[in-house]
Order: structure tokens, then sequence, then C-alpha cells
């Protein structure tokens, strides 16, 4: 199924930290574009929202088909 990606610094950091005080857990993950292309993602949806409007830094990605790895 084909979703669309998004990298933010700020989104990662906020995870990171909430994460941190847990058991090891992933703070991003990588996924493959539909131009075979690896990208690390915080965040991925069905539908292409205005995910800048939630973290300013975002920057999108593109579509991507496959889950491909976790990232700790």
């Amino acid at each position: 199924m084909i979703r669309h990606a998004w990298f933010s610094q700020k989104q990662k950091e906020i995870i990171y930290n909430i994460k941190r005080d847990e058991s090891i857990k992933p703070h991003t993950h990588i996924y493959l574009t539909i131009y075979d292309k690896e990208v690390e993602a915080t965040e991925v949806s069905l539908s292409k929202r205005e995910h800048e409007k939630y973290f300013p830094d975002s920057v999108y990605l593109g579509q991507v088909k496959k889950w491909v790895r976790s990232k700790y």
C-alpha cells in the first residue's frame, strides 16, 4: 500500500525524548520510496495532509511503498 512520508527533526527529538526513558524503541523508520530510494521518516500516513502545520520544519519525502527497518 502506498503511503506518504515526512521527516521533521523536531518531531524526531520529541519522539526520542519520550521513548528514551522506556526500553529501547525505534525513534524513526526507514522506508523505500516508489523510486527505490531509502528515506528516514518520522511519520507516514495514507493521505497527503499538512504535516508542516504540526511541525514547521517538516519535509515531505514523497510516496513510500515499503517499510525497510527501524532506526534506533
